[in-house]
Order: C-alpha cells, then structure tokens, then sequence
C-alpha cells in the first residue's frame, strides 16, 4: 500500500535529534558608551545599547567583522552558555525564570455570566 498525503505529512517535521540538542550561545557586551551594531552571519545584525550584552549563537562568535570589534575592543566576549534559562544577577547568585507563575492577587471576573 501507498503512504497517503496525511502520512507524509506527520513524517516531514523537525528533527527530534535537533530538538535534544540546544543551540549553544556566547554572551557578548558593548563595552563602549555609544550604541553599537554588531554584524552577525546571513546580514543579520544586533544592536547593543552602551555597556548593554546579549546573546547570539556559538557559530556566530567566529564570524570575521564581529572579531574586528572584539579585536578593536569595543567588544567583549563575555561566556557561553548551554542554552539554559538560567542566568546570573549582578549579585553573582542564579536566578531562574519560571514558567509557571501564579498570580499574588486574585483574578476576578466582570462582566455579565
């Protein structure tokens, strides 16, 4: 028997193998005190605010022109990260996003029921 359209279908998808393995990522800060574009592969760009960091993919911090601001100093490579959504503070302790959040206050509902 032939596969039907609905078949192929459910077999075209994302890749479990891809979804098992995070995207690695570098922390990179604008150590200058003016707003800096940061050049990345595919003519993408980020824009960093003065003394301002981000994140962008571990294949992108070998990229030449970003290299050039690293080299110029306007750059920092800051770390990598394992793709978690775990990050530091400025007091050095870990904080960690929750998903789940309850609210502090009750959600009351208006209007006519």
């Amino acid at each position: 028997m032939g596969s039907t359209p609905s078949a192929e279908r459910r077999r075209i998808g994302f890749p479990k193998e891809a979804l098992k393995e995070r995207q690695r990522l570098t922390t990179i800060k604008n150590k200058t005190k003016k707003p800096l574009s940061v050049p990345l592969p595919g003519g993408k760009k980020l824009f960093l605010g003065p003394g301002k960091s981000g994140q962008i993919a571990s294949k992108s911090a070998d990229h030449e022109p970003l290299l050039e601001l690293v080299k110029a100093g306007d750059l920092e490579i800051v770390g990598e990260d394992g793709g978690s959504s775990e990050h530091k503070d400025g007091s050095g302790s870990s904080v960690s996003s929750s998903q789940d959040h309850t609210p502090s206050k009750p959600i009351f509902r208006s209007g006519d029921r």
